[in-house]
């Protein structure tokens, strides 16, 4: 019995026939596709393999007998506190970097688990009755997602402020460890946060910071008085250094001061008419060194730990109108369709409305009616925070109208795919064109290396499809471009999680929408 290497989440072993109960046991299962064994790729199971006496390559057991190394020597100065999971390497060092410079930053790319690292930070602080109320802001898109990394990650109560001002002004009095806010609220309830005196401020996509004159940044400012504030984000600098000004001066003001003048001249070069353009910049090695004193940058290709390919899940809530329209017709499915028999033709097309409503549009005939923009805001959200290229898949083309838009309203070259795939294939993998849209029952038959990123805006429900899209840019595996993060947008509660789920093993049928809608009815 070996294990003879990796292969994305998974340590692949090589067992003769007699062992087969021995490795089952030790939670492995059979790959047909490799006639081979796999089991996770974790520390924790590592560290089994290797206490039972299982050989493991010389390459895979040097890399991991590193990680366990280094991990064990960081994990020794956590004061015994028993994380709820177990934290990579580079989060670890991100941890420490809050608990060391209390006024920090994470530029940290999409994927890399930045949101986890704070929230151990979190836990750290609270253990040492350091940190009891902290204030987490961030988009509006996004705030739920937040609130499931901090249940994921930690035991800490955590509440989002939403709804009327004054609602949220009665939710910011609720007793609870951590509030999530949104950036376009603040300078409504700047009074009210400031009153409440919290002890941690985390500002998440700070980069949201970056307009000296926006009332959202002036308001950060003005709540800006605590001990422990982390600013997080993967796109930082996204037209100059004139953009990172503002957060430091919110989140860490010793590093540049206070007063935009001194900062310009020092690092900024002006001209063209009344020296009002900016034309290039001084000093730069000395700013990133100043940058660098109190922040740690990742991105995914530079986390060891990570696998080749791994997936992400973003969650939103539908509005309410648009959650009452969805269960509405999820009680009609039932009422309607009672015998089997008379499912499968009329089941799907109800299906295709519940995936359209989760998208924010209904379609009816020849006419759309848009409902909702909960997933093109978090969308939005997303992409804002990606450097680099990225493919976008949807199912529908409304939904490629409205992604379009949304890239011509954010400044960012796009190609949209329908099927004819050679200008738009040219024009993203040999120019500077960011976003592919593509829809997702044309994704295959082409590759697309240059984008690390792949966006599940919408799925359909063939098994097939799913693995074909997902192909496009997953020969970066194993090769010197780096790793591919997969990100599906789901609406909680709805059928979009079961057909992820389902679409791992095979396609989703109408039998499957059934079985899920009696069991959630």
């Amino acid at each position: 019995m070996k294990v003879i290497n990796e292969r994305g989440n998974f340590f692949i072993i090589l067992a003769s026939y007699e062992e087969r109960f021995y490795v089952r046991n030790l939670g492995a299962s059979w790959d047909r596709s490799i006639k081979a064994w796999k089991i996770e790729n974790t520390l924790s199971v590592f560290k089994v393999l290797k206490s039972k006496g299982i050989e493991i390559a010389d390459s895979i057991n040097e890399k991991y007998e590193k990680m366990l190394e280094d991990y064990e020597q960081v994990f020794s100065s956590d004061e015994g506190i028993c994380f709820k999971t177990t934290p990579y390497q580079h989060q670890i060092k991100l941890r420490e970097l809050v608990l060391n410079k209390q006024k920090c930053f994470f530029f940290c790319g999409v994927g890399t688990g930045k949101s986890k690292s704070v929230i151990d930070a979190l836990t750290v602080l609270t253990q040492r009755n350091e940190v009891k109320k902290t204030l987490v802001v961030c988009p509006s898109g996004i705030m739920k997602n937040f609130q499931n990394e901090i249940e994921t990650h930690s035991h800490l109560t955590s509440l989002i402020v939403d709804g009327s001002v004054e609602k949220r002004r009665r939710l910011l009095e609720q007793d609870v460890s951590i509030h999530i806010i949104n950036y376009e609220i603040l300078d409504k309830l700047k009074d009210d946060i400031r009153k409440k005196q919290f002890d941690m401020l985390v500002f998440d996509e700070c980069h949201r910071l970056k307009n000296r004159m926006a009332k959202c940044s002036k308001a950060a400012l003005y709540i800006a008085n605590t001990k422990y504030r982390v600013g997080m984000s993967g796109t930082i600098i996204s037209n100059s250094y004139q953009d990172i000004f503002m957060p430091y001066k919110i989140i860490s003001p010793d590093i540049f001061g206070t007063k935009f003048g001194p900062f310009k001249s020092s690092y900024l070069e002006y001209g063209g008419y009344n020296n009002y353009q900016l034309i290039g910049y001084k000093n730069e090695g000395q700013l990133k060194k100043l940058m660098a004193l109190n922040s740690l940058s990742y991105d995914i290709d530079d986390v060891i730990e990570l696998p080749d390919q791994y997936e992400l899940i973003k969650k939103f809530d539908l509005i309410k109108k648009n959650k009452k329209t969805y269960d509405t017709l999820v009680k009609d499915f039932i009422l309607d369709y009672k015998e089997e028999a008379e499912m499968a033709g009329h089941v799907l097309s109800r299906m295709m409305m519940l995936s359209q409503i989760s998208s924010g549009f209904i379609k009816q005939g020849d006419d759309i009616e848009v409902i909702g923009d909960e997933k093109i805001q978090l969308l939005s959200e997303i992409i804002q925070e990606i450097d680099g290229k990225m493919i976008i898949w949807c199912r529908f083309k409304h939904s490629i109208k409205q992604v379009s838009k949304l890239c011509e309203k954010l400044g960012l070259s796009y190609a949209v795919h329908y099927g004819d795939v050679k200008d738009c294939y040219n024009a993203f993998n040999s120019d500077d064109t960011r976003v592919w849209i593509g829809q997702i029952q044309t994704g295959i038959g082409y590759s697309l290396p240059s984008a690390k990123h792949a966006i599940f805006y919408e799925t359909d429900y063939s098994h097939i499809n799913h693995v074909q899209a997902k192909g496009r840019n997953r020969r970066l595996v194993g090769s010197d471009t780096g790793k591919c993060v997969y990100i599906y947008l789901q609406a909680n509660d709805t059928l979009d999680e079961m057909v992820y789920s389902a679409l791992k093993e095979k396609d989703f049928t109408a039998r499957d929408a059934m079985d899920y809608i009696k069991g959630v009815s």
